[in-house]
């Protein structure tokens, strides 16, 4: 069970950097 929590933390933790690089993203695109 603890993996299991350790890994879903970990998922969140990846996905939220992808989200936020994305938004990185999008805003340089927009700011040309």
């Amino acid at each position: 069970v603890n993996q299991a929590l350790k890994d879903l933390r970990k998922a969140r933790e990846d996905h939220r950097k992808t989200v936020e690089s994305w938004r990185q993203h999008l805003g340089k695109s927009k700011a040309i």
